[in-house]
């Protein structure tokens, strides 16, 4: 894909709902930036924060403010949610980039009826089931929960956006429509996550378990 001056340009953006995101999330930040200025291949548009209920229109508010500032992809990370490194997003959009991907996502644990799944999806017949993950990099999926992801903005449509349904929820229905503009999805098995509502909701691609 072209991007300006061969550059993928890059918006950060955060739901922030009552304006708090957890502390967790400040070293990841820290190593992001970092990491972008040392990177001669990608460039941050803008870092973007946006305090609203409910999170559909948060995270539609935060791909119009992306496509605003030219970005290429929005990286939007919720604000209960972190990684253990920061730069393995990049190296994450790096790779989505490359193969062409309209979303990429991290692995993320919730809590579904009492017990812990992951937010990362494949078909069994037409149903959504949990996905098992390698651990060892970029998979394809059926979806991917929103807690960090990443998306294409030139993959997708003007129509495009998150919104509830009386099926689905936001982020999966995002998935929905980009199956239906013939794109792709991916999770990298190699990024690890934390969850603040549970000290063990952790993804650890070492262990690929709830620990």
């Amino acid at each position: 894909m072209s991007h300006v001056n061969g550059r993928i340009n890059i918006a950060f953006g955060v739901p922030a709902y009552r304006s708090q995101v957890h502390i967790g999330q400040v070293r990841m930040w820290l190593q992001l930036g970092a990491a972008i200025m040392a990177d001669a291949g990608m460039y941050l548009s803008a870092f973007i924060d946006m305090d609203c209920c409910g999170v559909d229109k948060a995270r539609n508010y935060l791909i119009a403010h992306a496509m605003k500032e030219g970005a290429d992809w929005l990286l939007m990370v919720d604000s209960d949610t972190w990684c253990a490194n920061g730069r393995v997003l990049l190296e994450m959009i790096r790779g989505a980039d490359l193969v062409g991907a309209s979303v990429v996502g991290a692995p993320v644990y919730r809590r579904v009826d009492g017990m812990m799944a992951l937010n990362a999806y494949r078909f069994d017949g037409t149903k959504l089931v949990s996905a098992k993950l390698n651990g060892e990099g970029l998979e394809e999926v059926a979806a991917i929960g929103a807690a960090v992801m990443a998306v294409n903005l030139h993959k997708i449509a003007e129509s495009t956006m998150f919104r509830f349904t009386d099926e689905l929820s936001e982020d999966l229905d995002f998935c929905k429509q980009i199956h239906q503009l013939g794109g792709t999805i991916w999770c990298d098995s190699r990024v690890k996550t934390f969850h603040a509502k549970s000290d063990v909701m952790v993804y650890d691609p070492e262990l690929a378990v709830v620990r």
